[in-house]
């Protein structure tokens, strides 16, 4: 799991979960919250994609959208090879606009404001919005966006008792993009970057108990450079056995 914590308050954020064979090749390209509106890039690189999961609440402010939207740009601009796809999505909070057409239908003058930001960073960018059915009332506040209109296969709606918002449920054409090449070339992982942290069936309590050594006593007359070397040594020995490639 990959996430942003709301900045000064203990409610709020936003996480991505990743599976365990897609993790490994996962990094967070940017996280960062405002105090309101709480953004995280997370680029998979086995499947040439950026995921960006966004939560704007609705008392935000002109001055704290346009300094997240130009985050939000700026990740889409320095995308790490030109045909990356994007998935944006998250709680917009834009309940008057109508997303088939990118027209304004009311709200006040900042939330209007707002909208017509993000519209215009659709079309810029020449992302499509695909929720097109209500997810919360009679409103299309959740959103997915993507630079690529055949990513999305389809989506689902349902009703949850733990939020007033429905539950988005979106199936994208993964094996598509795992026909893709890497996103940029790189040697043969080595040592403990060939293995698999996030696995679920790590024995951590194995790895603890084999590394309970005296490292005063068995590094205690090396340098530096072989205190690191043989630390490392010895951490991978243990890992390879107790952690899955």
């Amino acid at each position: 799991m990959y996430r942003t914590d709301r900045r000064d308050r203990s409610h709020g954020g936003v996480a991505l979960y990743v599976t365990d064979n897609l993790a490994i090749n996962s990094e967070i390209v940017r996280s960062y919250s405002n105090g309101t509106y709480d953004i995280l890039a997370v680029c998979i690189e086995k499947i040439n994609l950026m995921v960006i999961v966004a939560y704007r609440p609705p008392n935000t402010t002109q001055e704290l959208f346009v300094e997240v939207a130009d985050k939000i740009t700026l990740i889409q601009k320095h995308l790490p090879v030109p045909d990356t796809e994007v998935l944006n999505l998250g709680d917009f909070n834009f309940p008057h606009v109508n997303w088939e057409i990118l027209s304004l239908e009311g709200g006040t003058a900042e939330e209007k404001q707002q909208a017509r930001l993000l519209t215009t960073i659709v079309e810029v960018k020449h992302l499509v919005q695909f929720v097109t059915k209500p997810t919360r009332g009679d409103n299309i506040l959740d959103l997915i966006f993507s630079n690529n209109c055949g990513l999305m296969h389809n989506y689902d709606l349902f009703e949850t008792p733990i939020s007033d918002h429905r539950i988005c449920e979106a199936t994208v054409t993964v094996n598509a993009l795992l026909n893709k090449p890497p996103l940029h070339k790189s040697e043969e992982s080595e040592g403990l970057a060939r293995l698999n942290f996030h696995h679920k069936d790590i024995n951590w309590a194995e790895i603890k108990n084999k590394l309970k050594i005296d490292w005063e006593t068995l590094l205690g007359d090396e340098n530096a450079e072989k205190m690191v070397s043989t630390f490392t040594k010895i951490c991978e020995q243990v890992c390879e056995v107790y952690v899955p490639q």
